[in-house]
């Protein structure tokens, strides 16, 4: 598994179940602060700017509804290429 160093990953539930698992389950760290490794952080910027940023939301739903309609479209144009 390749994974970021997001604190979210350096808990101590995710560390027993690292070492619970050791045997079938290797981890490879990209290095901190590198988000331009990480794949998924360029969609997040490219979502965010496109369906987040910037607009006013009346409610959580509204919100999420937003950004799943900008999923769409992005798996619309990778679907593509």
């Amino acid at each position: 598994m390749i994974a970021d160093n997001g604190s979210f990953h350096h808990t101590q539930k995710v560390d027993t179940y690292v070492n619970e698992h050791r045997d079938r389950l290797e981890i490879k760290w990209l290095p901190p602060y590198c988000p331009d490794l990480n794949d998924i952080e360029r969609t997040w910027r490219r979502l965010k700017a496109s369906h987040a940023s910037n607009f006013l939301f009346n409610s959580l739903d509204g919100l999420v509804e937003n950004v799943r309609q900008g999923i769409e479209e992005l798996n619309s144009i990778v679907g593509t290429n």
